[in-house]
């Protein structure tokens, strides 16, 4: 569970960044958001992240991909339409791109 872990460590961070500076540099309710929903939801349905799959762009190999209202899948770094490659894991994809 390396996301769950990560988003408790960053929820941890905003908030002693926000309880140690005069004003919130985070955003009071992304804070809210983060701790009661996000991390809740997450603790409670217990499914493993890192053993969802994941697609990467074709050309690029970037996963940042978006899914725009026609289901296209669109490459946010390079453009790319539609040309993705489906990975077992995120693992799978570390392994396979060396990353």
């Amino acid at each position: 569970m390396e996301r769950l872990e990560y988003l408790k460590k960053e929820l941890k961070h905003i908030t002693l960044v926000n309880r140690g500076s005069p004003f919130p540099l985070y955003d009071t309710e992304y804070v809210e958001l983060v701790e009661q929903q996000i991390i809740n939801i997450m603790d409670k349905t217990k499914i493993d992240y890192d053993d969802e799959p994941v697609v990467s762009c074709k050309h690029c190999k970037s996963l940042f991909i978006k899914v725009d209202e026609d289901d296209n899948n669109l490459c946010m770094k390079c453009g790319s339409i539609n040309e993705v490659i489906g990975h077992k894991d995120i693992f799978d994809y570390k392994n396979k791109y060396n990353k």
